[in-house]
């Protein structure tokens, strides 16, 4: 679950708005929902154009899109002793978008690419080929694409398309890929 605040410098009303409340899948890719927490903010940025470059925060430090939910989410919660919650805080900022520190998103395509990308990756190091990926067709790396974004209810899609890859691969394989997130004290996400 993810609570979503607008910036206090920000707010443009008499009256700031109330928190946005999502549940995220771990698996997806915050930027998959984040349409929604721009209309749920938008009557109280006034000067927001269709321009804007929205972007997160977590305590002043600016949340990377490339990071799926559920890594942000484990990095956030890693050694926070506040018992009973679930829920992570973000911040939603429309100015002073932090060029040096997190990539620019300019379009939900780009996520798509984006992970995409990772997929051929991982099938590379899997399989020794990204074959497997590259002669999906574009329907079924959609679908994949939208069954990561709705994992709950198109996981048949996505069990469907993982068996379509698996059955071209040139091969069975033992190799594991797995991505790890190495942040620091100053720059945990």
């Amino acid at each position: 679950p993810v609570e979503y605040v607008l910036a206090d410098g920000e707010v443009g009303v008499m009256n700031k708005p109330s928190a946005y409340y999502q549940l995220v899948p771990r698996m997806s890719y915050l930027p998959f929902y984040l349409q929604d927490v721009r209309d749920h903010f938008a009557p109280s940025v006034p000067q927001l154009g269709n321009d804007a470059k929205m972007w997160l925060s977590y305590r002043n430090v600016p949340v990377k899109w490339q990071l799926p939910a559920g890594v942000i989410y484990d990095i956030i919660k890693q050694g926070v002793e506040e018992q009973g919650t679930k829920l992570i805080q973000l911040t939603v900022h429309f100015e002073g978008f932090p060029e040096d520190q997190i990539l620019q998103l300019q379009h939900e395509d780009e996520l798509r690419f984006f992970f995409n990308h990772s997929l051929k990756e991982a099938a590379c190091i899997k399989f020794g080929s990204a074959k497997s990926i590259i002669t999906l067709s574009t329907s079924d790396q959609q679908d994949l694409c939208e069954a990561v974004r709705d994992c709950h209810s198109r996981f048949s899609n996505y069990q469907k398309i993982r068996e379509k890859i698996e059955r071209h691969a040139e091969g069975q394989s033992d190799k594991l890929p797995v991505r790890l997130f190495v942040g620091t004290a100053q720059d945990p996400l």
